[in-house]
């Protein structure tokens, strides 16, 4: 019998890991445990700045070259190239991962009132079954604690004459701060002349209506003269930003285990270098050791300028579009894209945080 592994969710962890257990352990047994029913297809988009440090597990949607900002008080557009923002549809992701998987054998197993990990096993149902090596990589944002919520929702429109540039993606026109939610923005990607996908976003108190999101989007087309369009669908969610660091227990993957940037709530290229990793680990036999040693992803530095960050805007909320104005208007242009992208070195990063008003950033740091 091959090594059995055992992962307890089947999102975009779970499945990324087992996709690349495959490929690194030849004859590796897979079960993923999921409480919802099979294909969970989420009506939302993963977008990220693809570095290529790690290939994606399925071909993109549509990337951008350049991305721009705005603000009441400027504009921008940036060249990222080397690292193109990217957007992968959540149906064309689970759809074709879940097939890559069960195609090479992986088990499935959907619809579990309850999913529970225990050491070497996991429960669901009756009894528990025994693994060689188990990963938590399942992820309930509603029970987490954030210093900041991201909420969204946007909708995919069409209209009928070219109305959109391809080659360029919007993401952010900021909009006014207030007390519940510090950043407000509007972002437009389109993926062809006629058809973009029109989204508003906030780093908020707390989760925001998707109703609510969805009059912004349209407030903000009519404003932009962007009319005449038909709604073809829309999406919605929430990210948690700024969550404590994962402790102890079981072996964690995903956003549970530390992939979840806190500043800008990317995850899914973090993800995938961190289950590559992973994976890697479990080839050469030490998966077991997965649970005594978390796989992080981003170095510690990063982690607490991202926590004085969103302290940032939760201390003084009605200053939180001045602040992301300051940095989105003045960072070289270089170092912001591998600073949003993640990828950036420490040198890279001081040279972005510069430009972000020091004296807010001074009182975070004095008195938390």
């Amino acid at each position: 019998m091959g090594l059995s592994i055992g992962i307890r969710g089947a999102g975009v962890a779970g499945l990324s890991l087992a996709h690349e257990i495959l490929q690194a352990v030849p004859g590796a047994e897979i079960s993923l445990f999921d409480v919802r029913e099979r294909l969970p297809h989420p009506a939302r988009t993963f977008c990220f700045f693809d570095s290529g440090v790690s290939p994606l597990p399925v071909e993109a949607d549509h990337s951008w070259s350049r991305v721009a900002f705005s603000g009441p008080e400027f504009s921008r557009s940036l060249r990222c190239d080397t690292a193109p923002y990217t957007l992968i549809r959540g149906d064309r992701f689970f759809g074709a991962m879940l097939r890559e998987v069960e195609s090479r054998g992986a088990r499935c197993v959907w619809g579990c009132a309850r999913v529970d990990v225990q050491e070497g096993g996991i429960s669901a149902g009756s009894g528990t079954e025994r693994f060689d090596v188990v990963v938590d990589a399942a992820f309930s944002p509603n029970e987490s604690r954030p210093i900041l919520w991201q909420s969204f929702a946007g909708m995919w429109v069409e209209a009928g004459e070219d109305r959109f540039n391809p080659n360029e993606a919007l993401l952010m026109d900021l909009g006014s701060s207030s007390n519940e939610s510090p950043v407000s923005f509007v972002y437009l990607l389109p993926v062809s002349a006629r058809r973009a996908l029109i989204e508003h976003t906030t780093f908020s108190r707390a989760l925001q209506p998707a109703p609510w999101h969805l009059a912004q989007c349209a407030r903000w087309a009519e404003g932009a003269g962007l009319t005449g369009f038909s709604v073809l669908e829309t999406e919605q969610g929430g990210i948690p930003m700024g969550l404590p660091a994962p402790s102890g227990g079981s072996a964690r993957a995903g956003s549970g285990g530390g992939a979840l940037r806190a500043s800008t709530g990317y995850a899914f290229a973090s993800i995938q270098r961190q289950v590559r990793a992973m994976a890697l680990e479990i080839a050469r036999g030490a998966g077991r050791d997965l649970a005594a040693r978390p796989m992080r992803v981003f170095p510690r530095w990063m982690e607490l300028g991202d926590a004085v960050f969103l302290r940032t805007l939760a201390r003084a909320p009605e200053q939180g579009s001045v602040v992301m104005g300051r940095f989105l208007s003045r960072a070289p242009e270089r170092e912001l894209v591998s600073f949003l992208s993640g990828e950036a070195g420490l040198w890279a990063a001081l040279k972005v945080m510069a430009c972000m008003p020091k004296a807010a950033m001074l009182r975070t740091l004095c008195w938390g």
